[in-house]
């Protein structure tokens, strides 16, 4: 991975971690289905990086301002999610959360390749595939949990399955789909 991308990456994270820092001193005070959100948030938050850290690393590169840039607004959506949540506004929260999945498809879009395979061996079109599959579902149950109200002081039924469904989704994801830790794992 070259210098300029380690520093991007860095950065980037450094953003969401300063917005939870400045609204972190709310999260105590958060219930509810709220609180889900949060913790969903947090865990594709650490997914997002090793997954950018993987990315910078394997790629070898077509655009990568674009892709840069495509990182960047997800992690400042991301960030504009968590501090949302954290002042207890569930439903705005929510929809942020989504559309950092939005940004997700359109780099996925952008990076869009033949039969290429990544350093791992890995099919890259099969990969993004699945991960397309992921982000849209998200995108689906994320905007039902905006429209249907997250609630910050208790939790309601609806959304609190569909919130739960998102923490299990990006499990889901992390292991299984894309594979995060193995190609963390298997990169030289």
């Amino acid at each position: 991975m070259s210098h300029v991308l380690s520093v991007y990456t860095a950065v980037y994270l450094a953003i969401v971690f300063c917005t939870v820092s400045i609204w972190g001193g709310r999260v105590p005070e958060l219930k509810g289905d709220v609180l889900l959100l949060f913790t969903a948030q947090a865990m594709f938050a650490l997914k997002l990086a090793i997954d950018d850290y993987c990315h910078f690393h394997e790629r070898r590169g077509d655009h990568p301002v674009a892709d840069l840039s495509l990182s960047l607004l997800m992690y400042l959506v991301l960030a504009a999610s968590f501090a949302s949540a954290a002042m207890k506004h569930g439903s705005l929260g929510a929809g942020l959360f989504a559309a950092t999945f939005v940004v997700g498809i359109a780099w996925l879009a952008l990076n869009w390749t033949g039969s290429e395979k990544t350093r791992t061996g890995e099919k890259v079109v099969s990969r993004r595939n699945r991960l397309t599959a992921v982000n849209g579902l998200m995108i689906a149950l994320l905007g039902l949990a905006a429209y249907l109200g997250v609630s910050s002081t208790e939790f309601l039924g609806g959304t609190t399955w569909i919130l739960s469904s998102t923490i299990v989704l990006v499990l889901v994801d992390f292991f299984v789909v894309a594979k995060t830790l193995d190609r963390l794992a298997k990169l030289k």
